[in-house]
């Protein structure tokens, strides 16, 4: 994922998780927050819940490789956080495309398939 698309920053994670919409997933956690931009920037985070230091690192690629190829698809002006959860690491990709797809279109941020 290029480095404009990326929400960094704590001041600006803690607003989206302050005045952020929350979408529920058994895999994953998904605020959303309106920014200023005309693009959307996303983060991932895993914490110490998920697993070790591998475990988390292979839970926040597995989300960024199924988000990155659906990041066209979503609509500007928006930040996301995704939260895994520690059962992320039983989930196949397929899986992981078809969460991702349905709480976009729960969040209202999906412009077409």
């Amino acid at each position: 994922m290029k480095r404009k698309y990326r929400l960094t920053g704590a001041k600006n994670i803690i607003r989206v998780k302050l005045i952020g919409k929350t979408f529920v997933h058994p895999f994953f956690v998904m605020i959303v927050a309106e920014n200023s931009l005309p693009l959307t920037r996303i983060t991932f985070v895993a914490s110490k819940t998920v697993g070790n230091a591998v475990k988390r690192n292979r839970a926040k690629r597995k989300l960024r490789a199924v988000v990155t190829e659906v990041h066209s698809t979503i609509k500007g002006g928006w930040d996301l956080i995704f939260l895994a959860r520690k059962i992320i690491n039983n989930a196949n990709y397929q899986d992981l495309q078809g969460a991702i797809n349905n709480l976009l279109k729960q969040a209202g941020l999906k412009v077409s398939d």
